[in-house]
């Protein structure tokens, strides 16, 4: 009897492992697809600051898009009666490059960053 309960788990973790390789990444595991930093060059610190802020209100969404994305879907895979919710991986990705090409213009310039240029815009 033993054995026949071992052999049913490991169908059933080996399903479950195979559910989970067609879901969607988790956002921490989104790499960022690499971005030109040319089209920030020719911005001001305050410019590039407002880019910044709405490319990170864009990436907060998309993570957390990307998140529901991944949770729901193991859900419908495990048999739950769920809808299923949009990839939004190639989005997160190219937001996460994004911020990091601002960020590198921004770097390049000497413009305040983070918090700073955030503040700065409130004036």
């Amino acid at each position: 009897m033993p054995a026949i309960r071992f052999k049913t788990f490991v169908i059933l973790a080996a399903a479950c492992t195979l559910c989970r390789c067609a879901s969607p990444p988790l956002p921490e595991d989104v790499q960022p697809v690499p971005i030109s930093t040319e089209a920030y060059q020719g911005m001001s610190c305050q410019q590039l600051a407002l880019e910044a802020l709405n490319t990170g209100d864009r990436l907060q969404r998309l993570t957390e898009q990307q998140r529901n994305a991944y949770y729901r879907d193991g859900l419908v895979n495990m048999g739950h009666d769920y809808e299923t919710v949009p990839d939004r991986a190639g989005s997160l990705a190219r937001a996460k490059g994004e911020m990091i090409a601002i960020g590198s213009v921004q770097h390049a310039k000497g413009c305040p960053t983070g918090q700073a240029s955030n503040q700065a815009l409130k004036r």
